[in-house]
């Protein structure tokens, strides 16, 4: 897993590729639509993340119980502030869906093995 890499493309597309960062856009750049190479960020793996379904586990559901959502709050100049992170939890509002923030890095051991590029997430679905 050392090798992959997550890049965030744009403010919609994130990108899990084995590849460089300038291959992974030509990918991106063919496969979807321009992107800007000098705005990419490289994620850490470990504490950048994603809403993920398959990670909800028995427990994270009976701690959600009936709420909507279970996220951390960060205190910034006396004023607290709704953040997200790792192992935060959201019921979906349509279908009821429980989906749990994880890190890329264990989305990633949920998918196995690859050699393209993939959007590992997006804010388009």
């Amino acid at each position: 897993m050392d090798k992959i890499k997550v890049y965030k493309i744009n403010e919609c597309d994130w990108i899990a590729s084995k590849d460089t960062l300038k291959n992974t856009c030509k990918w991106y750049n063919e496969e979807m639509e321009e992107a800007d190479y000098d705005e990419v960020e490289e994620c850490n793996l470990e504490k950048n993340g994603m809403w993920f379904n398959k990670s909800v586990t028995k427990d994270d559901i009976k701690r959600l119980g009936d709420d909507d959502e279970i996220f951390s709050i960060e205190f910034v100049n006396g004023m607290s502030k709704k953040v997200t992170s790792i192992g935060n939890l959201m019921r979906n509002d349509d279908d009821g869906e429980i989906y749990k923030f994880t890190s890329f890095k264990e989305v990633l051991s949920n998918y196995g093995k690859f050699e393209e590029p993939f959007i590992i997430a997006t804010t388009e679905w």
